[in-house]
């Protein structure tokens, strides 16, 4: 059973390199990955069913330009963009969010809350590092980058798992 738990894991560590780049989201400016959070599902709105934020922040990763930020796409618009190896990631990314949800109907959700909780990673990571000064900085901003790529493998591990569940 041990054994079955670490291929498991090594399968999710393949499948999480293929859903965000560590070292790009943490340079994402806290500012938009505050954005992502909200589109996200920060603040559920009155009107809307719960189905159907889950729905719109599902699409935000599939067809909109959230997974496009985890791996760097500038600009996914621009024609020169399509053919770099971000959007080539990025897309990748994409379908795979698509292919899962599409077999499991609770993955929208998962994913939601893990890319959700990933960025909200990004935004405590930027407030750290924000306290440091020029003597702390060298000292402690490995330890809190560190920290910080360990929060947003905990936050995407989940996502990464329902994926390698999908037949």
């Amino acid at each position: 059973q041990q054994q079955q738990q670490q291929q498991s894991l090594l399968g999710s560590t393949k499948v999480i390199q293929k859903l965000y780049d560590q070292e790009i989201m943490l340079e994402i400016d806290p500012s938009i990955a505050g954005g992502f959070v909200s589109l996200l599902g920060g603040v559920p709105s009155a009107n809307a069913a719960p189905a159907a934020d889950i729905n719109l922040s599902f699409l935000a990763l599939t067809e909109g330009n959230v997974l496009d930020a985890c791996f760097g796409v500038q600009n996914a618009s621009a024609r020169r963009t399509k053919d770099t190896v971000a959007s080539k990631k990025s897309k990748q990314g994409k379908e795979i969010l698509a292919d899962a949800a599409y077999v499991n109907d609770d993955f929208k959700t998962i994913a939601v809350a893990g890319y959700r909780d990933a960025f909200r990673a990004v935004v405590a990571y930027h407030k750290e590092m924000s306290k440091l000064n020029c003597f702390t900085a060298c000292i402690k901003s490995g330890k809190i980058r560190k920290k910080a790529m360990a929060n947003l493998k905990v936050a995407l591990l989940a996502v990464a798992e329902a994926v390698e569940e999908t037949p």
